[in-house]
């Protein structure tokens, strides 16, 4: 997970910069008025100078806070209801996903390398584990896919497949 100081070090300087920058059009208008050469045309270049920086700042400001949130999301992992793996013979297990999720009644997917398996080993006689999936890209929904669990060590020979329907 990124650091959420570095988030908001980034939205405090652009925060500063905005304050700078609009208190630079108030001392010059001030300026001006103390000369005497501020008139309708200065003012108006004044607000239109003001609103371009407000403008401007907001997009900044909001892509600072836009990153921010996405950085607190990206690692979130939203976990399914447990499963059930069928019964092993006394040895652990390493689970996998064979292919992508795909979402009923439909073409999408979620690739493999976005799926977590917890546990990824599942205990000698244990059998319950979750399917999640790292990230707020994906649609939630019903999936069905498929998920292998290969004995341990790996040479131990066993190997089994089974389908999987989950809600994420």
């Amino acid at each position: 997970m990124k650091d959420i100081n570095e988030g908001m070090q980034r939205y405090a300087e652009t925060s500063r910069q905005l304050v700078n920058q609009a208190g630079a059009i108030a001392l010059d208008a001030d300026h001006r008025i103390k000369e005497g050469s501020y008139g309708s045309a200065q003012w108006a270049q004044s607000a239109r100078r003001l609103v371009n920086l407000m403008a401007t700042a907001g997009y900044e400001l909001s892509g600072a806070l836009m990153s921010q949130c996405y950085a607190q999301c990206v690692d979130d992992v939203e976990l399914s209801e447990f499963l059930e793996a069928p019964a092993g013979t006394g040895c652990e297990r390493m689970l996998s996903v064979v292919a992508p999720l795909v979402a009923e009644g439909s073409s999408y997917a979620i690739p493999p390398q976005a799926l977590v398996l917890v546990p990824g080993v599942l205990r000698p006689f244990a059998t319950r584990f979750r399917v999640g999936v790292r990230g707020p890209d994906y649609v939630s929904g019903t999936y069905r896919g498929r998920i292998r669990l290969t004995g341990l060590p790996a040479g131990a020979g066993q190997v089994d497949e089974m389908d999987v329907i989950v809600g994420l």
